[in-house]
């Protein structure tokens, strides 16, 4: 098997077809170690390859990377509902209350957890673009957070808490 990293190539020893589409399908439920190229450890993950130098093992690596994944799709998330609120008309007076279906709707499509820390209990409906910012209370300007989650967010667009 060949590395290439940037113009330089790395033979990292033969590996069979079979081995080969093993390690192929296993990768796609969990980080497979590749090889150790100048003091950087690299890994094969869900097809794509990563790097890092801390030494971590194959279970710390896929918490970081499952935890980016999440990171990433909230943040899509939150661009889209942003995108879709400049289309949206603006309510004319105060705040009025999310209606029942649309709170079913959410809470399903959220699975009953904080979309933050996955937490299930003191959870509440969050405006992902808040009312005050032109938000509305359509399903998709709303998420499921715990009540610490949603205090750390507090009226800005993304949940400040660290995990």
């Amino acid at each position: 098997m060949i590395i290439t990293l940037g113009k330089k190539r790395y033979t990292i020893g033969k590996v069979k077809e079979e081995v080969f589409l093993e390690r192929q399908q296993a990768q796609m439920g969990f980080p497979m170690f590749i090889a150790n190229i100048n003091g950087r450890r690299y890994w094969h993950f869900r097809n794509r390859f990563y790097w890092e130098s801390e030494g971590l093992n194959a279970s710390e690596v896929e918490a970081l990377l499952v935890l980016r994944e999440q990171r990433m799709q909230r943040q899509l998330d939150t661009a889209q509902a942003a995108r879709a609120m400049r289309y949206a008309p603006r309510l004319a007076t105060g705040r009025k209350a999310i209606p029942d279906d649309v709170k079913v709707f959410v809470m399903q499509r959220d699975a009953g957890s904080c979309r933050a820390c996955g937490a299930t209990t003191e959870l509440q409906f969050d405006h992902i673009i808040p009312i005050a910012m032109g938000g509305s209370n359509e399903a998709q300007n709303l998420q499921i957070l715990c009540g610490p989650c949603n205090r750390s967010k507090s009226a800005g667009l993304t949940v400040r808490r660290q995990f």
